[in-house]
């Protein structure tokens, strides 16, 4: 979009122009700044669902580039809070805790307080259509399209493991008795004080699950990777650092994969090797993804449902998301870390009460 008719916040971040990017937000009421159908976006190549997953796939990668050289820049700050409004637009913690470090470092600009103070107050940013209070909205603008639950995503999941060389995990719908099979998967953990929890809502159901783990927090909290093995689980690699894939080089990208596989057999031993399956961060997916994964000897392993715990609803709705669209050879997606995990745990006790009523059994996804 660099240089394209309609997007010279973009060109002025690429060419590192941050005061000039932040001005074109400065001139604007903070509601108009971070709206989602604002001059910043209307009319512009970020004015569809794809433009705007890359302006804020863009805006992201290239502030916290940016932060590494100038971290106390209260621009590059602004800007990385109006990429966060952009990539959750209902969940604004992120976009909150850029806005307050950019006035922490320009104390005296009245845009940056009155950003501050609009951000706090609002509960989601300007622009989108409001969910029924029951309901979801859209899963988000750059989480990728992986988040139906019929038949056509799963095929779509399976003709990507084929793709890259590998046999399909999650495929088979019923087991040797003719039980429906539900594949459980959390991703971002460890988390001290969720996975605990999780951990002892799946043993009351005598549920497995596939844990995508982080290296960085594999190698904090090795105890508790060990305990999701002794437990009956199976974990496997969901990058050291939740890196964008499409957005490191390929070097950088194998460190990420080898440098997590590593943190996994430290903390497990012998039940970690190998670690066949990876999830890549926002289950982005590409061809670069797939050849990379390929020559690693591992599996790219999406979801068929989308809980959208990470939208942070309630955990009835999470419930009633999951319990309607759940379906033979479905695989869930959930979250053990990443945010306050309380409406996921209580959700996951509904559903797997559920679950069990309906006859259905749960499964390792990459055994």
């Amino acid at each position: 979009h660099a240089g394209s008719p309609g997007q010279p916040l973009l060109t002025n971040v690429l060419a590192g122009e941050y005061d000039a990017a932040f001005a074109l937000m400065a001139g604007r009421h903070p509601a108009r700044a971070f709206a989602l159908d604002g001059p910043l976006i209307a009319g512009t190549a970020a004015s569809d669902k794809a433009g705007l997953r890359e302006l804020a796939a863009r805006l992201l990668d290239a502030t916290k580039r940016a932060l590494t050289v100038r971290p106390d820049d209260p621009a590059i700050l602004a800007v990385r809070a109006l990429g966060f409004a952009i990539a959750s637009p209902n969940d604004l913690a992120r976009a909150r805790e850029a806005i307050s470090a950019a006035v922490a470092f320009g104390p005296d600009d009245r845009f940056l307080q009155s950003a501050d103070a609009w951000l706090q107050a609002v509960r989601g940013a300007p622009g989108r259509p409001a969910a029924p209070p029951s309901a979801f909205e859209d899963p988000g603008i750059y989480y990728g399209d992986y988040t139906a639950s019929d038949r056509a995503t799963r095929e779509a999941v399976r003709q990507m493991q084929i793709a890259a060389g590998r046999p399909p995990t999650g495929v088979p719908e019923h087991g040797e008795a003719g039980e429906p099979i539900i594949y459980l998967t959390f991703d971002d953990g460890p988390h001290p004080h969720w996975t605990p929890r999780i951990l002892d809502a799946l043993a009351r159901y005598e549920a497995v699950a596939t844990f995508f783990v982080t290296g960085v927090r594999t190698s904090t909290w090795p105890d508790l990777v060990r305990r999701m093995v002794e437990a009956g689980h199976e974990v496997e690699n969901h990058t050291f650092n939740h890196e964008w894939p499409n957005h490191i080089d390929r070097e950088t990208f194998i460190r990420e994969v080898r440098d997590t596989d590593r943190a996994i057999q430290e903390a497990v031993g012998e039940h970690a090797n190998p670690v066949p399956c990876f999830r890549p961060a926002y289950g982005i997916v590409d061809e670069r993804t797939l050849a990379i994964t390929r020559d690693l000897g591992k599996a790219v392993t999406l979801w068929s449902i989308d809980s959208l715990d990470w939208q942070l609803p309630t955990a009835e709705q999470i419930a009633d998301h999951v319990l309607a669209n759940a379906r033979p050879g479905a695989i869930l997606l959930l979250h053990e870390a990443g945010g306050g995990r309380s409406p996921t745990l209580a959700a996951l006790e509904i559903a797997l009460a559920e679950l069990v009523a309906r006859g259905y059994a749960f499964a390792l996804l990459c055994a």
